[in-house]
């Protein structure tokens, strides 16, 4: 049953937390068990996400979403509905579902619960913006061509600068984003944006719009 271990509240989050610990004791890093984390979810994983962003905003660096998130299934419902600090709505995320989840008979919950996640969490001024694989469906697809690069982009913004006494990560400058209409693909500097910034999609900076572009 995927619920096991996909809802991080049934145990997972503390295995994996364990994990690091081991990981840092054996490799001789101790660090690894402080470092902060880029997660990269597909389908369940995306959903396990989701929730560990309520329970860990201050570890994460940023979230990318391919093929799932927890949020319609709280909003229906199905799962405990958990709380959200306002801490996770400075996580920069993306959105990646596969263009063919579409309308898909057993996948298109990955397509509606990305979106809705995206348009409430981006409603709220979070860092979030929603990327659709064109070519693929319920599979990580072609994610990785700009699942990287979204994520040198957001450790660039958010780690703390060498040598500073605090390790906590940096709130993510919204002025500096490229924002971009969620129908549309021109994508221009927020301070030139005259769309409606609250359905914009955002971009973490104008060498990612460019890669976004020619991704979508």
């Amino acid at each position: 049953n995927c619920r096991l271990w996909c809802d991080p509240r049934n145990g997972s989050h503390k295995t994996f937390l364990k994990c690091l610990a081991d990981f840092a004791a054996q490799s001789g890093h101790p660090e690894l068990e402080r470092a902060p984390w880029c997660l990269w979810g597909h389908s369940g994983g995306g959903f396990w996400s989701s929730l560990m962003q309520t329970m860990y905003p201050e570890r994460i660096v940023a979230i990318w979403f391919r093929s799932g998130t927890a949020f319609e299934y709280w909003e229906k419902g199905e799962v405990v509905k958990p709380e959200i600090p306002a801490a996770a709505m400075g996580i920069p995320m993306m959105m990646n579902p596969g263009a063919k989840e579409n309308g898909d008979k057993r996948f298109s919950s990955a397509w509606t619960g990305t979106l809705a996640m995206f348009k409430a969490y981006r409603a709220k001024g979070a860092p979030a913006g929603f990327a659709p694989d064109p070519r693929t469906a319920h599979e990580t697809g072609d994610s990785r061509y700009l699942a990287i690069p979204f994520f040198d982009a957001c450790l660039a913004l958010r780690l703390p600068e060498k040598g500073s006494k605090s390790q906590a990560l940096k709130p993510v400058n919204q002025k500096a984003a490229w924002l971009v209409p969620l129908i549309g693909d021109a994508a221009e500097p927020a301070a030139k944006f005259s769309g409606i910034f609250a359905e914009s999609v955002w971009l973490p900076g104008e060498a990612f719009a460019k890669a976004w572009t020619q991704y979508v």
